[in-house]
């Protein structure tokens, strides 16, 4: 075995030549699963200026400079502006943590990869969190801030999608609200609850069945996308987010995200992970901490619809 800050560290995977648990390593591992398989990572922009280093710091988002174009006669005196140097900043005020412990007994006898097994499910888990933390932000920003909000929450203005051609107009109609925004076409995304995909597969058309493109999946990271449509990267998954409904027949009803990359900047590590010996038990607790930061840059690049996908 051997030590870190002063405790016995697990040897329980393939962290280093010897077995030991490397907590460097572990915390890198657990990031790149849950960046492999988040929708939210997928949608947001998390390239920013600064570093992490603990829960409570900012981070930069440096803002794209305003230029003023000028009327140009022969002989004029040209004149200068300077460029601002605007940001906006992200203030790192999320935080999770896992533990769980491994007995001694139970890392000595087993064959199983208790690293990777432990890597994954914490991966998982945080991903779980984490994108629907940042997707219902997204959303309820939306509401409050884009100015391409098609309806309101109440139940008689929910939209019926339930056709397939109901729901393709509908998406080519946030194409285009996105567009009179000035949105540009590349890294246009749509999350779309797997109701949607229910719907969308009963049209016979090349163009559209999920079947035929999602062999593009391969070219993304998230195993949550299917592909694209009507100019949308098309990611599909059980996080979307959903509302209660107000009025008459209130129910659940869902929420369809659209918008551009540069709409939401996240901003996001694993702190830290540490092992320390159960002073309850003959065995080790592994632990880390999960921080993030998010903000809404640019609400005219968000889009949101309240509708339903069944009759």
């Amino acid at each position: 075995m051997t030590h870190f800050a002063g405790t016995t560290t697990a040897n329980f995977g393939q962290n280093s030549p010897t077995g030991a648990f490397l907590p460097e390593i572990y915390s890198k591992n657990v990031l790149l699963q849950l960046r492999r398989g988040s929708v939210a990572d997928s949608i947001t922009n998390s390239e920013y200026f600064g570093e992490i280093s603990a829960f409570g710091d900012t981070v930069r988002i440096m803002a794209e400079p305003d230029i003023t174009i000028k009327d140009y006669t022969r002989g004029l005196e040209l004149t200068t502006d300077a460029v601002e140097d605007t940001d906006k900043t992200i203030t790192i005020d999320q935080a999770k943590y896992w533990q769980f412990s491994i007995d001694d007994i139970e890392d000595k006898m087993s064959h199983v990869g208790w690293e990777a097994i432990a890597t994954n499910r914490a991966a998982y888990k945080l991903m779980q969190d984490y994108d629907v933390a940042i997707l219902n932000f997204m959303s309820d920003s939306a509401n409050v801030l884009a100015a391409n909000v098609f309806n309101d929450k109440t139940e008689a203005a929910v939209l019926d999608l339930s056709t397939p051609d109901a729901l393709l107009d509908h998406i080519t109609d946030m194409s285009v609200r996105l567009s009179l925004q000035d949105n540009v076409n590349e890294g246009r995304y749509l999350v779309l609850p797997y109701t949607a995909t229910g719907v969308l597969s009963k049209v016979d058309s090349k163009l559209i069945n999920m079947d035929y493109n999602g062999g593009a999946a391969d070219l993304k990271s998230s195993p949550s996308y299917m592909g694209t449509l009507r100019g949308f990267d098309i990611y599909v998954t059980n996080n979307a987010p959903s509302y209660t409904s107000t009025g008459t027949g209130a129910t659940t009803r869902d929420v369809m995200l659209a918008g551009q990359m540069s709409a939401c900047s996240t901003a996001q590590t694993i702190l830290r992970t540490e092992v320390l010996r159960d002073n309850l038990t003959f065995g080790d607790k592994i632990r880390g901490q999960h921080v993030y930061g998010r903000g809404i840059i640019r609400p005219e690049a968000l889009s949101v619809a309240h509708v339903k996908f069944s009759a």
